[in-house]
């Protein structure tokens, strides 16, 4: 797979440069493909960028990572606030995939009350005991969620955390990308390639997706650049970075 290509494209025509970043997502993919091999579960945490309605950078690569998971035979579970789990649930309808049906996927609302979180968490990290956790954004503003978060880190669970680029970053290894959903989109589709042939995630599936849920549910793309604040991103120009990035990680 080339790489450093797959990497200018996450970065660059953002403002960004991969040389500035030592942990980037050709060490997850490297890492997690030890993992899944044996893995059998996957607990996915979404947070939500955006005020008022989220963002729909963040929540499509939890989808495209359903996706890709229950291809490779592994169950997920997300967590994660009202509004995101009901956009999850549209979007996967939408698709029309048979996903929801034998696949073992799991859609949790998290609680706002700290004893129930705590009681979600214990029933979530030792009952259903994943061998894989992603943890998609990081926002301080969701403490029910930071909650799980930190509870994991406490653990030997493999854990992954990506944020976006313009948001707070936390002192764990951390992604950090301009656009996440791209590069979950890109991890995501390396595994796919890795261990079923092919990417799974491509151009119609996000057009698709994008066209239900923006901007009715979701708000569009943007990106945070330092200097020029926040811009908003043509989902045109994300479908021809999905396409370029799928022919490189084939």
């Amino acid at each position: 797979m080339k790489w450093n290509i797959i990497e200018n494209e996450l970065y660059r025509d953002f403002g960004y440069s991969p040389q500035n970043f030592n942990y980037r997502v050709e060490h997850v993919f490297h890492s997690i493909s030890n993992v899944v091999k044996h893995g059998r579960k996957v607990l996915i945490i979404t947070y939500f960028y955006g005020e008022g309605k989220p963002e729909v950078d963040g929540i499509l690569g939890s989808i495209a990572l359903i996706l890709v998971f229950k291809n490779m035979g592994l169950k997920s579970t997300i967590i994660s606030t009202r509004e995101v789990i009901s956009s999850i649930a549209s979007a996967v309808k939408a698709l029309d995939l048979n996903i929801l049906k034998n696949s073992g996927l799991s859609l949790h609302v998290i609680p706002k009350d700290y004893d129930k979180v705590v009681r979600m968490s214990f029933n979530v990290l030792v009952k259903n005991k994943p061998d894989i956790v992603f943890s998609i954004g990081r926002n301080s503003r969701l403490k029910p969620l930071n909650i799980i978060v930190n509870l994991i880190v406490k653990t030997d669970i493999p854990h992954y955390a990506i944020s976006k680029l313009g948001y707070e970053t936390y002192s764990m290894e951390t992604l950090q990308y301009p656009i996440v959903n791209l590069a979950l989109y890109a991890l995501g589709n390396a595994l796919a390639a890795k261990f079923t042939g092919k990417p799974l995630y491509n151009s119609f599936i996000e057009k698709r997706l994008y066209e239900k849920l923006v901007p009715k549910t979701l708000q569009p793309y943007y990106v945070y650049i330092s200097g020029s604040g926040k811009m908003e991103v043509d989902i045109d120009f994300i479908l021809s970075k999905i396409e370029r990035i799928n022919n490189l990680v084939v």
